[in-house]
C-alpha cells in the first residue's frame, strides 16, 4: 500500500474489535493458528470457527463473535479451544475465562443419554503485566488436587503477557512465537514494520491493519469500542475514588468516636482512682454501665 503510515491512524490487535475481525479475516487467520500451534502445540487447522450468532452480513454482529474454535462432530461431541483478548487489565479477567470455558464444555450435559467428556482449551493473551509475578510471561495451568499432586488434563488455560516480549524481532526459525506475541503489543505500523524484519507473514498483518485504518465502516465501530471502555474505565475510576473518600470519612468518623470513647474511659478510670461511685463515674462521662462494666474486664 502506497500510503504513509503518519498518515494513518494506528489500529492496535489489543482492540476487542480488531482482534476479532483479524481471526475472521481468511489471510490474517493463518498468522494466528500458526501463533497459536507454536503456544500450545494444537493445530487449529483441524478445528471449525463456531459461530453462536447469526449474524447475517451484520459486521458489528460478526465483531461481536467468540473466537471459539470447535473440533469434532458436532457442538456437544466438540473439543472447545477459546481465544481472548484482554487490553485492559481487571481481576475478574482470570475468572471470566475460566467460568467460559467451563460453559462450553457443560454443554456435553445438555443433551443426550450420556455425559460426553471433552477437552478445553483457554488462551488469554493479556496486553498488561501479572499482578501475580511480574516476571511472568507465559503461564500454563490446570486443575490440580495439591494434597495427593493428581492433576485433570480437561481443561487447560494459557496466559500470555504481551509486555513481556516487547521489542523482540523476528529471527526467522528461531524467535516466532515470541516475535509473534511482541507484534500484538506494538503500538505503531513502525514498531511492527521493526518487528516483521522482512518476515511477510508478519508484514500482511501489518497491510491488514493499514487497510482497516481506512475503511470508516470499521472505524466507527472501533471508535465505539474506544468510547465504551472509556466509560467503563471512568466508571470504575470514580467509584474507586469515591470508594476512597467514603473510606476516609468512615475513618474520621471512628477515629473520633474512638478519641471520644478513650477519653471517656481515661476520666472514669480517674473518677474511680479517687473513691467516687460508679453510678456518678456514669453521670458524668456519660458511659453506660454495659460500657463501664467492659472498659473494667479490660482493665483486669
Amino acid at each position: 500500500m502506497n500510503i504513509n503510515n503518519e498518515e494513518l491512524l494506528f489500529v492496535s490487535p489489543v482492540y476487542d474489535t480488531t482482534f476479532k475481525y483479524l481471526w475472521k479475516s481468511s489471510e490474517s487467520r493463518k498468522w494466528f493458528i500458526k501463533l497459536i500451534d507454536l503456544l500450545t502445540q494444537v493445530d487449529l487447522s483441524d478445528y471449525v470457527l463456531y459461530d453462536p450468532i447469526i449474524s447475517a452480513g451484520n459486521r458489528l454482529k460478526d465483531f461481536e463473535m467468540d473466537i471459539l474454535f470447535l473440533k469434532g462432530d458436532g457442538i456437544r461431541e466438540a473439543d472447545p479451544f477459546n481465544i481472548e483478548m484482554y487490553k485492559d487489565k481487571h481481576e475478574y479477567n482470570e475468572v471470566k475465562s475460566r467460568l467460559y470455558i467451563f460453559k462450553v464444555l457443560a454443554e456435553g450435559l445438555k443433551s443426550g443419554d450420556n455425559y460426553i467428556r471433552r477437552k478445553g482449551i483457554q488462551v488469554n493473551f493479556c496486553d498488561y503485566i501479572s499482578s501475580k509475578d511480574k516476571n511472568l510471561s507465559i503461564s500454563q495451568y490446570r486443575l490440580r488436587d495439591i494434597v495427593n499432586d493428581l492433576e485433570s488434563d480437561d481443561i487447560t488455560i494459557y496466559d500470555v503477557y504481551l509486555p513481556k516480549f516487547e521489542g523482540i524481532c523476528y529471527n526467522e526459525g528461531e524467535n516466532e512465537l515470541e516475535a509473534g506475541l511482541a507484534l500484538l503489543h506494538a503500538s505503531s505500523y513502525e514498531e511492527m514494520e521493526r518487528i516483521a524484519n522482512g518476515n511477510k507473514e508478519a508484514l500482511n498483518i501489518v497491510d491488514e491493519l493499514r487497510k482497516l485504518a481506512i475503511d470508516q465502516e470499521f472505524i466507527g465501530l472501533l471508535d465505539k469500542e474506544v468510547i465504551r471502555r472509556k466509560d467503563i474505565n471512568t466508571a470504575r475510576s470514580e467509584g474507586y475514588d469515591e470508594g476512597i473518600q467514603e473510606g476516609l470519612q468512615q475513618g474520621i468518623q471512628e477515629g473520633l468516636q474512638q478519641g471520644i470513647q478513650e477519653g471517656k474511659t481515661q476520666t472514669a478510670k480517674t473518677m474511680l482512682e479517687h473513691n467516687i461511685p460508679i453510678e456518678d463515674v456514669c453521670k458524668y462521662t456519660g458511659l453506660s454501665i454495659e460500657q463501664f462494666n467492659e472498659y473494667l474486664n479490660k482493665e483486669l
